[in-house]
């Protein structure tokens, strides 16, 4: 009779769930370097696999991505908190059982500002956060007058020459810095869908530049070509 009752205490013990974990698991690499950047790097306990900066946070364990978490693997992990971007969606649901889920917007510059000052509030860095969140606002402030040069933003992953053209949104963080360096954005409105146009279209703006935004340095060639592309 003992050794039953023993058994299903131990039995008990064994399927005891583990112990929820005090630190953030940051999936958006804007907010783990921002965690970083107010000195709390002490309070992540895993990035994605897209978290590289700083470089002190590659010896954080990776969990894949926002779209594509790693989900055994969080559930052994058992964060607080999973951090996640609202503009763009993701997992919540599947992630909302391993941990507090919380989706923070990430796009315009007042999304950036309010999101800063929430980061602040989780890793106990709201002073930090403030300037932050000031800083953001401020040097950020739009310069552009009517007159102001037009520029289109043009994504890494466009080819001209099959019609694909990405561009940085105007209402984004990109977008509020174009502005603030004194030029205006070729695209005057939000789109509601992807941020996509045709080349018949980016002709019809007439941009007076064209800037190429990059995931990598190119080569000299390769930088040729570009510019040939958009001739």
């Amino acid at each position: 009779m003992f050794s039953a009752v023993l058994m299903v205490l131990l039995g008990c013990q064994a399927q005891k769930p583990p112990e929820e974990s005090a630190g953030i698991l940051s999936l958006i690499p804007a907010f783990t370097e921002t965690i970083a950047y107010l000195g709390a790097e002490d309070k992540l306990v895993g990035r994605s696999d897209y978290c590289l900066n700083p470089k002190p946070v590659l010896s954080l364990p990776a969990f894949g991505s926002s779209l594509t978490p790693n989900l055994e693997a969080i559930a052994r992990l058992r964060p607080k908190h999973i951090l996640l971007d609202a503009s763009v969606g993701g997992s919540g649901k599947e992630l909302s059982p391993l941990g507090e889920v919380v989706a923070l917007p990430w796009l315009t510059l007042d999304e950036v500002a309010q999101s800063t000052l929430r980061i602040g509030e989780l890793v106990e860095q709201m002073p930090a956060a403030a300037k932050l969140s000031e800083q953001f606002r401020t040097q950020l402030m739009s310069t552009v007058t009517e007159s102001a040069p037009s520029v289109l933003l043009m994504m890494s992953g466009s080819d001209v020459r099959k019609g694909q053209i990405w561009y940085i949104r105007p209402d984004s963080l990109h977008g509020a810095a174009l502005n603030a360096a004194g030029f205006r954005n070729a695209i005057s409105e939000a789109p509601n869908g992807p941020p996509s146009l045709s080349v018949e279209r980016m002709l019809s703006l007439d941009p007076d530049v064209i800037l190429f935004l990059t995931t990598t340095s190119l080569d000299d060639s390769a930088q040729q070509a570009l510019i040939e592309s958009l001739s």
